[in-house]
């Protein structure tokens, strides 16, 4: 038996995706436009988070209560990650502000996506490092900051264990890669 999953989509939701669709098109059929890769990276995120919002509308039935509870706070927990702005904090935190303990958090996010809250806390939080030194001009002191790190030499061994290189050695590599792709 196959199974496959639908999102149902009503039709608000259907001329909203006419319009990325077409505002998509008219962008990449742009050429010169100084920010133009940036604009088409902000559709295409705005794109991902409208569709995140009707995959979370979608309530899964035949399941019982304690298991759809259990869906509900991993995806409350996915939320809150990707809402904080400062996600590099300990699981405590997190559990506590969605009231559960730090043990059922972790069990909850291990049974469900075979990951650890701290692994999920790690992945949001090296996504926020990758983008801010990829697509900002702030110094990296400047983006430890805003990130939330205690301090630099904190977020240098952070990038190197994520990363693979320093901060600074991450947006030169990062940047030479960009600047071999021709603009669109």
């Amino acid at each position: 038996m196959n199974k496959s999953n639908h999102i149902r989509t009503d039709e608000e939701s259907r001329r909203q995706s006419e319009g990325y669709t077409s505002l998509l098109a008219f962008k990449l059929a742009q050429t010169g436009r100084r920010y133009n890769r940036e604009v088409v990276r902000s559709i295409l995120r705005s794109i991902l988070f409208d569709y995140l919002e009707l995959m979370t509308v979608v309530v899964p039935t035949g399941e019982t209560s304690v298991e759809g509870q259990r869906k509900v706070l991993f995806q409350q927990f996915l939320e809150l990650l990707s809402m904080r702005h400062v996600k590099h904090q300990p699981v405590d935190t997190h559990a506590q502000e969605l009231c559960v303990s730090p043990g059922y958090l972790t069990k909850v996010c291990k049974d469900l996506s075979g990951k650890t809250a701290m692994k999920w806390i790690r992945e949001y939080t090296e996504q926020d490092v990758r983008y801010c030194l990829t697509n900002s001009d702030r110094s990296v002191k400047e983006i430890c900051k805003d990130l939330g790190f205690p301090d630099l030499s904190f977020f240098s061994k952070f990038c190197r264990r994520a990363l693979g290189c320093s901060p600074t050695a991450y947006r030169k590599k990062t940047k030479a890669s960009r600047d071999q792709i021709p603009n669109v």
